[in-house]
């Protein structure tokens, strides 16, 4: 099994003592998909190469009510006995609500892609504008990959930041590099604002290859180069498509007035 460790657990009650927020976090990768630990003590600290004692003094802190916990279920236990009989065998008690995070940060960064995917297919004209489902990936097969996805994500990045004056970005790789470099995946929007950002940033990509905004080969360097700047801004700027359009319109007024070539 796996678990998604969340950032929140670093500011969380047990975070004071890192033993047991080790123990808790290895916990969550030993646990079924209920969540149930069913293992013994001595078990579990020749799993995780801890020293018994101190998995069993984890074991106490995790069982015992936490009046600062976030949840309280449970007068805020994080793990509770499978069975009150016997001494060893453990349910983490909040299981069901990590396991809905993990699932729901796989649904978005699964349609992160797929919308990413359908606007570049839109823009060519390779798919139909309202068939919704077509051509969509299992869903579970998609989650599976999201492991992976920030490296991809990466890998993007820095190709969206290739030189461009070599002319081999078409309009709508250009968009989608700007849309990345911008981090406007990151932000939460609906499906028509992503598809508005999208044909926004690829009206000005047309332009840029067209060379209305000046030289084209310098242009569409030029707002690599600003989206990247935009993008790691801190903080974020609250419309970082207007500012690159800002840009825009005053490298259309400047190309506008150039004399012709």
């Amino acid at each position: 099994m796996y678990a998604k460790i969340f950032e929140q657990i670093y500011d969380s009650s047990i975070a004071e003592n890192y033993q047991i927020r080790h123990i808790f976090m290895d916990l969550l990768v030993l646990a079924d998909k209920t969540g149930a630990v069913d293992m013994t003590a001595e078990a579990i600290a020749r799993r995780i190469n801890v020293p018994l004692r101190n998995v069993r003094k984890a074991m106490l802190t995790l069982q015992a009510p936490d009046p600062q916990s976030r949840s309280h279920e449970a007068d805020g236990r994080r793990i509770v006995l499978i069975d009150p009989d016997r001494d060893w065998g453990w349910q983490i008690v909040n299981y069901k609500q990590y396991d809905e995070m993990r699932n729901e940060d796989a649904r978005r960064e699964y349609m992160r892609h797929y919308m990413r995917a359908r606007r570049a297919q839109e823009a060519v004209g390779k798919h139909p504008v309202n068939s919704v489902n077509s051509g969509k990936p299992p869903l579970a097969s998609s989650a599976s990959a999201s492991a992976s996805s920030s490296k991809e994500e990466e890998k993007e990045a820095l190709r969206a930041r290739e030189d461009f004056s070599e002319g081999k970005k078409k309009p709508v790789d250009l968009a989608l590099g700007w849309e990345d470099l911008l981090g406007l995946d990151r932000r939460s929007r609906t499906d028509e604002k992503e598809r508005g950002d999208f044909q926004t940033l690829l009206t000005v990509a047309k332009d840029a290859r067209a060379g209305k905004l000046g030289p084209e080969a310098g242009a569409a360097e030029a707002l690599t180069t600003l989206a990247h700047q935009i993008g790691r801004r801190d903080p974020s700027p609250e419309s970082p498509v207007g500012m690159f359009l800002a840009e825009v319109g005053r490298m259309r007024i400047k190309a506008s007035r150039a004399p012709p070539a």
